[in-house]
């Protein structure tokens, strides 16, 4: 037996199912600018939603708060550079991936995966 050598993410399976062309055009957004630092108040000026409506559509439609889709996508994204740039930096994959710093990396990357870019990258070999 071989072990599989990684998955290839396709543009087809990072698309989210989102009913709401409003909340599906906040997604793409999201997608769009993941390698800039910016947080839900971004989202909250390209609509005319209070914070509260935000909040719930997100939750309705995709199952977490705003905040977290975005860590998610960082996180996500923070994965494929560590495997497609295994000699870069966390500082370096922390600011491509809109983080404000290392620091902030390891926390989403802990809260979200269980574990560190260091062990991450240890298991990346």
């Amino acid at each position: 037996m071989v072990p599989p050598a990684g998955v290839v993410t396709r543009q087809s399976t990072e698309t989210l199912a989102v009913e709401d062309p409003a909340l599906a055009a906040l997604v793409q957004h999201v997608r769009e600018h993941l390698g800039e630092q910016f947080g839900v108040e971004r989202l909250l000026s390209l609509t005319k939603w209070s914070r509260r409506s935000l909040e719930n559509r997100f939750r309705e439609q995709l199952g977490v708060s705003p905040y977290t889709l975005i860590n998610q996508l960082r996180v996500d994204h923070a994965r494929r550079l560590m495997e497609n740039h295994p000699k870069e930096t966390f500082a370096w994959v922390a600011t491509a991936c809109g983080f404000s710093d290392v620091r902030h990396l390891r926390l989403a990357f802990r809260r979200i995966l269980k574990q560190s870019p260091s062990e991450y990258r240890r298991v990346l070999g």
